[in-house]
C-alpha cells in the first residue's frame, strides 16, 4: 500500500505539471476500451452471433469499435480534442436545459428555482469555454485527477496510519490480557 500510496502521489504531481498528459491517457485507455471491445465483439460474432438474426449489426459493431479504438490509440491528440468538444457541447446544452427547466419552476412558484438557473448558467458558460478554449478543458482534468491521485495516495497514508495504530493497540491489549492470564495462574 506504501507503494501504491507513493504511485498514486507522484502521478497527481505528473498530471498537474503536465496536463495535456491527463486527457491524451483518457483518449488511449478509451482507444484501449473500444479496439479490445470491437476484438471481442467479432470473436463473438465468428463463434456464435452470425447464426442469430440481425447477427450482421453485430459484426458492424465490433468493427466500428475496431476502427474506433484503432483512431483513438492512432492519434489522442485529436480525439482527446474531440472528447472536450463533445463534452464542452453536453455541458451547453444541459446548461440551456436547466435554465430553461428552472424558468418553469419559477411559473410553479418553486422557491429555489434560482439554484437550477445560477447552475444552469454556470454549467453553459463552462460548455462554451471549453468548445472555443479546449486548453482550458485539458488543464481543467488534469488538475482535478491530479487533485483525486493525490488525495487518494494520501488517503492510502492515512489507512496505513490507522492500521499501524490499531495493531499497536491489538498487540498491547492481547499482552496486558497474558499478563492478566498469568498473574490468575
Amino acid at each position: 500500500m506504501i507503494v501504491s500510496g507513493i504511485l498514486m502521489i507522484l502521478a497527481g504531481i505528473a498530471l498537474l505539471c503536465y496536463p495535456e498528459a491527463a486527457v491524451l491517457s483518457i483518449a488511449w485507455v478509451i482507444g484501449l476500451f473500444a479496439l479490445s471491445s470491437g476484438i471481442m465483439t467479432v470473436i463473438f460474432y465468428c463463434r456464435t452471433a452470425r447464426n442469430f438474426v440481425g447477427g450482421s449489426a453485430i459484426l458492424f459493431d465490433g468493427i466500428i469499435g475496431i476502427l474506433l479504438g484503432l483512431l483513438c490509440l492512432g492519434n489522442s491528440f485529436v480525439m482527446a480534442k474531440a472528447l472536450i468538444f463533445i463534452f464542452g457541447l453536453w455541458l451547453t446544452v444541459s446548461g440551456i436545459d436547466k435554465i430553461v427547466h428552472s424558468i418553469n419552476m419559477k411559473k410553479v412558484y418553486f422557491e429555489y428555482w434560482w439554484v437550477e438557473f445560477i447552475l444552469g448558467i454556470l454549467c453553459a458558460i463552462l460548455g462554451i469555454c471549453l468548445i472555443f478554449i479546449p486548453a482550458a478543458g485539458f488543464t481543467a482534468i488534469s488538475i482535478l485527477i491530479g487533485i483525486g491521485f493525490i488525495l487518494h495516495g494520501i488517503t492510502y497514508f492515512m489507512i496505513l496510519w490507522g492500521l499501524n495504530n490499531i495493531n499497536k493497540m491489538y498487540a498491547k491489549n492481547m499482552k496486558n490480557k497474558k499478563l492478566v492470564l498469568m498473574r490468575t495462574i
